[in-house]
């Protein structure tokens, strides 16, 4: 099974399924994003033989997320930790990392501000002026748009998403004159 498709089929057979017992309904995005090869579609034997495994991520609404008061990022997390098997299909779901030694579930919980925040500096696409664009890398703006997205109950990253596929037409003016 390629990475993408197992991280499919363990997002609706796992973590989905954990998410629901705990919180029916939750508005939620997950896919498979940040980095790594796997979120281009690019993995191979080869790539599984350093800080692979089976990871996700799951992105709350800030609005959600605090209009709950104590439903936080942190403790769906530790739900999750507690609810997670340590296979899935003969795959580790808890594993150590080249940047974190600790053996533990790798279906990361935060919000899709901080998610996008991390990544391109501002938590939405929406608060870049052209001069952040100009300084966005490849790789910041692959993290947030590359990768399948199996499920967004909102559409607030899927929005996220699409404003960053394309470059607004000042600056990609801007680039191709830098470029020519």
């Amino acid at each position: 099974m390629r990475g993408a498709d197992l991280s499919l089929a363990y997002y609706e057979q796992v973590v989905r399924t954990a998410l629901e017992r705990h919180w029916t309904g939750l508005p939620h995005a997950a896919g498979r994003l940040g980095a790594g090869s796997d979120v281009l579609g690019l993995d191979d034997h080869l790539s599984r033989d350093h800080d692979w495994g089976l990871r996700l991520t799951v992105l709350l609404d800030a609005s959600d997320a605090g209009s709950a008061g104590w439903l936080t990022p942190e403790l769906i997390s530790r739900i999750l930790d507690e609810s997670l098997p340590d296979e899935f299909d003969g795959h580790p779901t808890r594993f150590s990392t080249s940047w974190d030694r600790r053996e533990r579930h790798r279906v990361e919980v935060t919000t899709v501000e901080a998610f996008v925040g991390t990544r391109i500096g501002v938590g939405t696409p929406d608060e870049l002026d052209p001069l952040g664009w100009l300084a966005l890398t490849g790789q910041s703006a692959l993290e947030v748009t590359a990768g399948p997205l199996f499920h967004d109950g909102s559409g607030t990253f899927t929005r996220a998403r699409r404003l960053l596929a394309t470059y607004p037409r000042d600056v990609r003016l801007q680039v191709l004159a830098a470029g020519w």
